[in-house]
């Protein structure tokens, strides 16, 4: 009787942890997102190690040059390798922050012309196109445009993200534009097909055999490698 006791113990006691140990393993809330408009995004971003899993998320604080680079190098699926070189004076060879920053001074994801990163420092929409942009699309982007971030911007306005330039992000809004992106990384411009105002045939009367020649003004120029299929009918006159 007493061994029985010990075993029925035993299994109450895996019963009731059991629970605790399952729910540890995911992040489902921080206590600070209840209602927010990005709280199912931000929830997304924790279980697939975009984020950490905290006690508070602070979504409406700024997003800094550091966390938006972690941030859209784990959205894009990158695999960052360890470094023990130091690549910026103030970020350490022993900071978490260290292999980031190489990789993303490598792979050419922001701007640098000074010898310190500034991770610290709030990001803003223009350096966020890019880092994004080069980090979860297949496109390339050159900068001989000006200003430099034109493109970017250009490409961004597809995704409906108009911000100004020198706008700091939020949190959850940065968020919100990784998983956009995420969903759809190449997005393209729609193609408005080029369509007739008016044509002319000349001549106006032939009989089967003869050539003839149709004038067309269009809406918009055709597109390279675009051309026009003209279709037509005969009929007999009466």
């Amino acid at each position: 009787m007493k061994e029985r006791f010990r075993f029925f113990k035993g299994f109450m006691f895996l019963i009731l942890f059991l629970p605790m140990v399952v729910n540890s393993a995911e992040c489902t809330t921080f206590n600070d997102i209840g209602g927010n408009q990005y709280e199912s995004e931000i929830l997304v971003a924790s279980n697939n190690g975009w984020i950490s899993c905290k006690d508070n998320f602070s979504p409406s604080k700024n997003t800094n040059r550091i966390e938006a680079l972690k941030m859209a190098l784990l959205a894009g699926g990158h695999n960052v390798p360890d470094s023990t070189e130091q690549c910026f004076d103030d970020v350490s060879t022993d900071s978490w922050q260290n292999k980031y920053a190489c990789y993303g001074l490598k792979n050419g994801l922001f701007l640098v012309d000074r010898d310190n990163f500034n991770p610290a420092d709030d990001i803003n929409f223009a350096e966020a196109s890019k880092l994004i942009l080069r980090s979860m699309t297949n496109e390339s982007y050159d900068e001989t445009s000006n200003p430099w971030y034109k493109k970017y911007i250009d490409k961004m306005s597809l995704y409906e993200f108009n911000d100004n330039e020198s706008s700091n992000l939020h949190r959850d809004y940065f968020i919100h534009i990784l998983t956009e992106i995420k969903d759809k990384p190449n997005k393209q411009p729609a193609v408005e097909e080029p369509s007739i105002s008016s044509a002319n045939v000349s001549p106006s009367s032939v009989v089967i055999g003869d050539n003839i020649t149709v004038t067309a003004n269009l809406s918009k120029s055709l597109p390279s490698g675009y051309s026009i299929k003209v279709n037509y009918e005969t009929s007999n006159s009466s």
